[in-house]
């Protein structure tokens, strides 16, 4: 299944110093890292474009466990000290054809493509969704590319 002009982009850019080890490459399960639950998920629910923001550090090692998942950047923010806001940017720029777009952060592996596709079907024009757990939110934001373009 390909969700028409969909595309996601997941942020790990992070250096991760609390957790001593970048947190893309944690194991989810055996043999299986956070980055590429991640990934999958968003290739599960059929994402036209998957941009994968990481760190210098990280980079290579990100590229080979993705590299058989064809619709996917690797972006490498090479300003670390500009956060979260300039990964975000970097990913956008990837994904610029996108009508729709997820975003998430690299420390929520747990979401599955069922979910996302729930996400999906409750998108709107004019709005974006921000799931919440307890009054907590999610970690996941989707939202319409062409509202939040970054000139």
């Amino acid at each position: 299944m390909e969700i028409k002009n969909t595309a996601a982009v997941i942020l790990a850019a992070d250096a991760s110093s609390r957790m001593q080890s970048p947190k893309a490459l944690l194991l989810f399960s055996p043999g299986i890292t956070f980055i590429e639950k991640i990934v999958s998920e968003y290739a599960n629910l059929g994402c036209t474009a998957i941009a994968v923001v990481v760190n210098e550090n990280t980079a290579s090692t990100v590229k080979q466990l993705l590299s058989l998942h064809e619709k996917v950047s690797v972006i490498v923010n090479d300003r670390p000290e500009f956060e979260r806001f300039y990964s975000l940017k970097l990913g956008l720029e990837n994904v610029r054809e996108a009508d729709f777009c997820f975003f998430q952060n690299v420390d929520n592996p747990f979401i599955d493509s069922m979910t996302l596709d729930l996400l999906f079907k409750e998108r709107s024009d004019d709005a974006f969704i921000v799931p919440v757990c307890k009054g907590k939110g999610g970690g996941i934001l989707c939202c319409l590319t062409e509202k939040i373009w970054i000139s």
